[in-house]
């Protein structure tokens, strides 16, 4: 069936039921697959997809040589963004400024691509494998419920997406949304490649996997990059303060390259509720330059309680690797642990760093913060505030850096490794090189010599020894880890 034919067909899917999403080598360039009908606990309804399908935009199949090297091609107005061969193509002012190959502009209904030549065999559809642009009307590729009609939530739904990809969205690529007072409930989203979801494309706030009024939804084995705000956002938009969401889980996913925002990114705002009983692991994130690894931004009057960060890599972002911040009127978080993480290489001379707490009685154990990029005078390799209410413990953590000396911050104060442990804080804790085998290549391992090897508190429960088992793998290796490791 077509996606609009399978869209339609309410009460015709039933729990248990298996739906196969097949390309048959094509591609899926129109359309939003919106499922018609809710699966039941223990019983979902599963969509199980096809490796080579892609769901991507509308191709250019018409082209007519407007003048020298640029083509000429009928498009509806409306194009936000435009690749030939998954390069981006740069929008121009003008049909004159359209100068080299890949510049474009589109006006009245017609669309202009400079291909690099005037002669047949740089006719776009020639040249190019695929000419696709990004339309502002074009919708998520996987809408779950739907915002606007309470009636239409959907639970119970488990999409397996075996290596699919999703590219070039004019909105998220995957989104979940409830327009009822309730959450909706229990969704796994898995082994999907979602990318270029109006990537460069200034003031939008675009999202790769956006999962917002909804419970105990999971992504898992994701890989989610050059999206315009974050990779994977949770966020509670409903206004009901007796309705919480709760159960979120983001593990074994490659997120990179997401210029603004962040790449994980737990959000409340507010008057709005929810985000309780979260937790982040075995994630690797990078690259994101003007954003967060892992962003946790609470402006709600209630705090966030029960969240989880642990096992997880984040280097090279632009501020923090771990950020769990408060703004507005947002009450500290409670109950949040951060254990076994490394934060590498984050911030600049003027923001960000490792590890950024506002929290109550937070444990903060057994991470490696390293060469984070602080302005010691301003950011911390770990920075954690109470408030004035119960201390967090920090301690069990290898923190260093090359040039700077103070590498703490405790409710405003700079400290020295020295001053922190007379401070009462990093008890047990280690400031040396952890020794990386080759942390600017993305190699994170530790050498045989490192200081972090049996330093780490193996005494606070099996919860926090858990990692995953020998030959786990997801996008880009992230490395299988185990209590010895640390």
């Amino acid at each position: 069936m077509s996606i609009s034919t399978h869209n339609s067909t309410s009460d015709s899917f039933s729990p248990g039921d298996t739906i196969v999403v097949s390309s048959n080598g094509g591609v899926y360039r129109t359309g939003t697959i919106i499922p018609p009908d809710t699966g039941t606990s223990g019983n979902p309804i599963t969509y199980e997809f096809d490796s080579d399908v892609v769901m991507s935009c509308p191709l250019q199949t018409t082209w007519t040589n407007y003048s020298g090297n640029v083509w000429q091609s009928t498009q509806a107005t409306g194009v936000d963004d435009l690749h030939y061969d998954d390069v981006q193509g740069e929008e121009q002012v003008s049909i004159g400024a359209c100068t080299s190959e890949g510049d474009w502009y589109q006006t009245g209904g017609v669309l202009y691509l400079n291909s690099g030549g005037s002669t047949s065999e740089y006719d776009p559809d020639t040249r190019y494998t695929a000419v696709e642009v990004t339309l502002s009307n074009t919708n998520e590729a996987i809408l779950i419920g739907e915002c606007a009609i309470p009636s239409n939530i959907r639970d119970y739904l488990n999409f397996h997406g075996n290596g699919a990809e999703i590219k070039y969205r004019g909105a998220h690529g995957i989104k979940t949304c409830c327009g009822n007072t309730v959450p909706g409930t229990d969704i796994l989203i898995k082994g999907f490649v979602v990318h270029d979801i109006l990537y460069g494309i200034s003031g939008d706030i675009n999202t790769g996997i956006r999962v917002q009024d909804y419970s105990n939804v999971t992504v898992s084995e994701c890989e989610v990059y050059r999206c315009q705000w974050n990779a994977i956002s949770y966020w509670n938009g409903m206004n009901d303060t007796a309705n919480e969401t709760s159960g979120a889980i983001v593990e074994k996913c490659y997120v990179h390259d997401n210029p603004a925002h962040g790449s994980i990114d737990f959000q409340i705002q507010n008057g709005y509720r929810g985000l309780n009983n979260a937790t982040v692991r075995y994630c690797r994130s990078t690259g994101s330059t003007g954003g967060v690894g892992f962003y946790n931004n609470n402006s709600d009057t209630e705090s966030m309680h029960n969240v989880h960060i642990h096992h997880n890599l984040f280097y090279a972002t632009g501020q923090w690797g771990i950020n769990c911040f408060l703004a507005g009127d947002g009450e500290y978080f409670q109950d949040l642990e951060i254990y076994n993480n490394v934060c590498y290489g984050n911030g600049t001379t003027t923001t960000g760093g490792g590890i950024n707490v506002n929290a109550v009685g937070a444990k903060i154990y057994n991470n490696i913060c390293s060469e984070n990029n602080v302005n010691e005078n301003i950011q911390a390799e770990i920075r954690v505030t109470d408030g004035g209410g119960t201390p967090n413990d920090v301690d069990y953590n290898c923190v260093y850096h090359s040039t700077f000396t103070n590498l703490y911050a405790e409710d405003g104060t700079g400290y020295t490794h020295s001053a922190y442990q007379s401070f009462g804080q990093q008890e047990h804790g280690i400031n040396a090189d952890p020794k990386f085998v080759d942390p600017e290549n993305g190699n994170f391992e530790l050498q045989s010599d490192s200081p972090c090897i049996g330093a780490a508190d193996d005494q606070i429960g099996a919860a926090w020894e858990d990692a995953l088992l020998p030959g786990s793998t997801w996008p880009f290796n992230v490395n299988t880890a185990s209590q010895e490791d640390y």
